[in-house]
């Protein structure tokens, strides 16, 4: 490994003492810091917003939601911990602001006067497919609920 990034160096170096145009961006020279090289490749990173906790749609208006609006695509509540700056999961009652209430639904909406909304990328929720969950899909099938 080390080798190899040696060796990228000194071909970028090499590349670079060369001097002229790129030849994947002619007006841009070789010496210059925008010069791009055909190797590397650019990770594109998803946008720090804010948004549903539960499908990811963006809330464009300013400021924080109030207790009763929902996302408009999945309806679900936007005022909740799930979408709260203090919210942890690894934390005693799962919020860092000691100050704020107790909640135990941390995903209804709420009336803490703590809450502020999170900027974040969007991971969508895990799913659960322990053998408990699967067992109990499996009791409602049968049972038809």
């Amino acid at each position: 490994m080390l080798y190899q990034d040696a060796h990228l160096c000194s071909l970028k170096a090499a590349l670079l003492c060369r001097g002229g145009a790129n030849k994947h961006h002619p007006q841009r020279g070789v010496n210059s810091p925008l010069a791009e090289f055909p190797w590397e490749v650019r990770i594109p990173r998803m946008a720090i917003t804010r948004h549903c906790w539960k499908c990811g749609t963006e809330y464009k208006l300013p400021g924080t939601p109030g207790r009763s609006e929902c996302c408009h695509r999945c309806n679900a509540d936007l005022k909740v911990c799930l979408n709260c700056v203090s919210y942890d999961p690894r934390v005693a009652e799962q919020c860092r602001d000691r100050r704020a209430d107790l909640v135990a639904e941390k995903h209804l909406a709420n009336y803490c006067e703590y809450f502020e909304f999170i900027r974040r990328e969007f991971v969508p929720p895990v799913e659960n497919t322990s053998r408990e969950a699967k067992a109990r899909d499996t009791l409602k099938n049968l049972l038809g609920d």
